[in-house]
């Protein structure tokens, strides 16, 4: 089956459908974030599941979530689309940004246990998030389309999974729920997740991206510094040739030219008859 790609990114969370208080960690590890989001990119699209792609996969970072939705079916459009978030490690914050065309709603509920996370004890958290297209924009067959969620903090280790419930125009509703087993095949419904990076994972990879840099950095100067210094030898060079060949006396052969011309001078003043 195949789809029609657009072209898209991930634009800056919206102002619509936040929690108070939703605030944004910065890490050094973004370029590892960045690694882990191209890895997840354009082969995970073309391919006929719920996805998701964050765009931060370190342990504690806030990320924004790309849900990735595809209609499967010939004939009938996707209508809502519902994500489960995962309640063992609930997220602190989560805020929705708004899609165009569709409602989104999220629903919290009590932990089956009170979760600390950076210090502050949770007995609520988002459980499930749902969008519903209004008519005219639903996902038409054999197109899909995106879906963004801003959470945080990731959990410190582990994978983090979601359940999709998927439901069509004609009545139809597909969950996309199955964990994935490693070494094993795929399974029909797998459930979107992502592996957690370690915080001292990326920061190592970040201080090993950095030191090429700087060497860079060292070498673009000290050429630089060469080049000046090969200008200015140049330059000097070429003064003192000019101030020797504007010193220098005549050639023997431009002082006859002139004795000639004095001469001759000479004798046609001579010859010349005086009234």
């Amino acid at each position: 089956m195949s789809f029609s790609l657009p072209i898209f990114g991930l634009l800056p969370p919206s102002t619509g459908e936040q929690r108070p208080g939703l605030y944004r960690r910065r890490y050094a590890a973004g370029s590892v974030a960045a690694l882990g989001l191209v890895a997840f990119g354009p082969a995970l699209t073309a391919q006929a599941h719920v996805h998701v792609r964050p765009d931060s996969t370190v342990a504690g970072s806030d990320a924004e979530l790309a849900f990735t939705v595809p209609s499967e079916s010939p004939s009938a459009s996707t209508t809502a689309l519902s994500i489960t978030l995962p309640q063992d490690h609930p997220f602190a914050e989560v805020s929705a940004r708004v899609t165009p065309g569709w409602t989104v709603k999220v629903t919290t509920d009590s932990l089956p246990e009170p979760v600390v996370i950076e210090g502050a004890t949770l007995t609520k958290a988002a459980h499930v998030v749902t969008w519903t297209a209004t008519p005219g924009f639903a996902i038409p067959p054999e197109q899909y389309q995106n879906f963004y969620l801003s959470v945080g903090p990731l959990p410190d280790s582990g994978d983090v999974m979601f359940t999709a419930k998927q439901t069509y125009s004609d009545g139809s509703v597909v969950a996309w729920d199955q964990p994935a087993v490693a070494g094993a095949q795929e399974p029909e419904r797998p459930a979107p997740s992502f592996a957690i990076t370690p915080a001292s994972d990326a920061t190592a990879a970040d201080e090993a991206e950095a030191e090429p840099a700087e060497e860079d950095a060292v070498s673009s100067t000290d050429g630089f510094s060469r080049l000046l210094g090969g200008a200015g030898l140049l330059a000097g060079l070429g003064a003192i040739g000019l101030m020797v060949a504007r010193r220098s006396p005549r050639r023997p052969q431009e002082q006859a030219v002139n004795d000639d011309k004095t001469l001759d001078l000479s004798t046609a003043a001579a010859a010349r008859p005086s009234v």
